[in-house]
């Protein structure tokens, strides 16, 4: 689900109309006369879709997610098999050439005019503002931004509409906010970007087509996070990084990362977009790990460390692709003898 805090929608724009907008014939749409009328209210996540919110399945891998959907509009290639869906489910399926694209002209047409004025700051001062705040010079916010008690914002700051920051909070000089919510005792170091757009394009012959990012990102009480590393918004979930983390220097954060409780990211790590960390991770300097790769708590990635696949809890690992660090040592010994030879 869209925060509208954050991304207002086109309103009142009927299934047809929206397709009628768009104006890709090539992409082959089909909709029924009954679906033609229907109202979107936005757009979600399968199958997590509340009624009319507009979502997608582009693989068939994820075919089985759509059975738990009771409620939306779901876009799926011409020659998918139909999921059995719930007795009640009030989903309506829409067959198309293209279901992702389709999702992200659509997404584009909703909300294109709201991702575009995000940049714009139009207040001189927060919508709320808590007691003992202290507001450096030249700090911009947007409209309906919430601020904590006894916060600190230093100077050259941007808070965009919408943004809430708890109490407690301490924010370095020449910080970018959109599109997040930050929990009490954050402390965010000078240079940082928090939600900005996740780097998502679609791959097509006439170039990468941008898909529209928007999410949010979730700061949880006592995160903090250093100088000049980056913290993408998601895609339509959630960037999340878990209470107590802390995310060193030039650090990048991908689009709908999941980051645990307690973890410590060492500086210059990379996380891929929709890559999840359990509680109490560690990561060495320069560690990285790919899209969609799961690492269970406790583990610990060396420095320099690439994580290809998901991985167990209490597992240390090394290496590109990184393995088991006793693997990994028994490797680097074997190359080592070879070297002799």
């Amino acid at each position: 689900m869209v925060d509208q805090r954050f991304f207002a929608s086109r309103s009142d724009i009927s299934l047809l109309d929206a397709f009628s907008a768009i104006d890709r014939p090539e992409l082959a749409v089909r909709l029924s006369q009954e679906d033609q009328s229907r109202i979107l209210a936005g757009a979600g996540t399968v199958p997590f879709l509340q009624d009319n919110e507009l979502g997608f399945v582009a693989d068939a891998a994820y075919m089985d997610a759509v059975s738990d959907c009771c409620h939306g509009i779901v876009l799926i290639s011409r020659d998918a098999e139909l999921p059995s869906v719930p007795p009640e489910s009030e989903c309506c399926f829409v067959r198309c050439d293209d279901p992702y694209q389709v999702f992200t002209l659509l997404l584009d047409f909703l909300y294109g005019d709201s991702v575009r004025l995000l940049g714009y700051c139009a207040e001189t001062s927060p919508s709320v503002l808590g007691n003992g705040a202290h507001l450096a010079p030249n700090v911009f916010f947007g409209a309906d931004v919430e601020v904590g008690d006894h916060v600190v914002i230093g100077p050259n700051c941007s808070i965009g509409r919408g943004v809430t920051i708890g109490h407690n909070v301490i924010i370095g000089d020449n910080v970018s906010i959109q599109c997040a919510h930050i929990g009490d005792n954050v402390v965010i170091h000078s240079g940082a970007r928090i939600g900005a757009e996740g780097f998502g394009f679609l791959p097509r012959k006439s170039g990468p087509q941008k898909i529209p990012q928007l999410g949010r990102v979730i700061l949880q009480n006592g995160v903090e996070i250093g100088a000049n590393t980056c913290v993408d918004r998601g895609t339509l979930d959630d960037t999340i990084v878990g209470e107590n983390s802390k995310i060193d220097n030039l650090v990048q954060i991908g689009h709908n990362t999941k980051i645990g409780r307690n973890c410590q990211i060492a500086a210059k790590s990379g996380f891929a977009g929709s890559s999840e960390i359990g509680d109490n991770v560690l990561f060495g300097g320069r560690a990285s790990i790919v899209n969609k790769a799961k690492l269970g708590d406790r583990c610990v990635v060396m420095a320099c460390s690439i994580v290809s696949k998901s991985q167990k809890a209490d597992t240390v690992l090394a290496g590109n692709p990184a393995v088991e660090v006793k693997q990994w040592r028994r490797m680097q010994a074997k190359m080592k003898m070879m070297g002799r030879e």
